[in-house]
């Protein structure tokens, strides 16, 4: 999780990892500006990496950094270009990461070998963003232009980080919003935002002890 500690003119966040037995590790984070904002976004399933997503940096905007649990237990940074990279996702076995990258101009979603970075692909076309994996790594979903989208992949879910395949795209419904998740069953749980209701109108009364008296 994210520790955010002092005043809110001289706060600093830093990323703390807590076990199970209750024992915690910061991350060194040095690497970053101390107002760097911090997500951790994704955890791989055998638990040794962290996704995180930094953000506040003039130059290059939001970022994608790993931790690597086996390791030093610091950041290190995996797509850092001068636009955006956001949203990272790792496949079920670790070997891919699909995130969203604003490179071009327009955000599209990429695929990556993890965590090596040998091996980069564009997914969409369009424009799109918040991509998922299904849990047998052998989809990858995604939004865009407001559609629900999947796309088959072939390799991912092998683990094999130098040859992979997309396939075409299968648009599966109007999405609801860009904030979704994938259940262990397949289904996709949406957030929807809540309609707000008109507000009431207000009556304030005046010198109403006076009327009381009458």
């Amino acid at each position: 999780y994210v520790d955010q500690s002092g005043s809110s003119s001289s706060r600093v966040r830093r990323i703390v990892v807590k076990s199970l037995t209750g024992e915690t590790q910061t991350i060194d984070d040095s690497i970053l500006e101390n107002n760097a904002t911090k997500a951790v976004v994704d955890w791989s399933r055998d638990g040794r990496y962290l996704m995180i997503e930094t953000g506040n940096n003039p130059k290059t905007g939001l970022d994608i950094y790993y931790i690597d649990l086996k390791g030093e237990k610091k950041l290190i940074p995996f797509a850092v270009a001068p636009d955006s990279q956001a949203r990272p996702r790792l496949s079920p076995n670790g070997r891919w990461l699909a995130y969203q990258s604003a490179e071009s101009g327009l955000n599209q979603v990429m695929i990556q070998s993890f965590p090596t970075g040998n091996t980069r692909l564009q997914v969409s076309t369009d424009g799109a963003g918040t991509p998922y994996w299904s849990r047998d790594g052998k989809e990858l979903y995604f939004v865009t232009q407001r559609k629900f989208v999947a796309f088959r992949v072939k390799g991912a879910a092998l683990g094999d980080s130098s040859n992979i395949e997309v396939g075409a795209k299968e648009e599966l419904f109007d999405a609801p919003s860009n904030n979704y998740d994938v259940a262990n069953d397949g289904r996709f749980l949406f957030l929807r935002p809540v309609a707000q209701e008109t507000a009431g109108r207000m009556h304030v009364l005046l010198n109403w002890d006076t009327a009381l008296a009458k």
